[in-house]
């Protein structure tokens, strides 16, 4: 989930052998002013589409949305959620069951203050 606009994110499904994995996409530089960026990796499931392992290989786009694209926002574990993937250049409704939260930062996006 990446900045696309306030009220969605953007991530990306990556396989590792059985298991799926979303991951927070972060664009662009650094601001200030911005505080929608954050690192985030999820365990997931999908519910349909399938996609192979080749797809998965070379990154889904999932875009969640109805949602703003801040921390406080963020996807919590054993939620369910609609989105839409990108497959071959299509969209494809997609509903996440997020499993646990792997990873969650902040601070290491924010500069120290000079």
């Amino acid at each position: 989930m990446a900045t696309r606009g306030a009220d969605r994110g953007v991530g990306g499904v990556e396989p590792q052998g059985q298991e799926r994995f979303l991951a927070h996409r972060i664009t662009g530089p650094f601001k200030p002013t911005n505080r929608q960026g954050f690192d985030h990796l999820l365990a997931v499931d999908l519910q349909d589409p399938q996609m192979s392992d080749g797809q998965l290989r070379h990154g889904v786009e999932v875009t969640v949305t109805g949602r703003s694209n801040e921390p406080g926002a963020k996807l919590k574990e054993i939620e369910k959620v609609a989105a839409v993937a990108v497959v071959d250049g299509r969209n494809v409704p997609v509903e996440i069951d997020v499993r646990s939260e792997e990873y969650f930062e902040t601070d290491d996006l924010t500069p120290a203050p000079h």
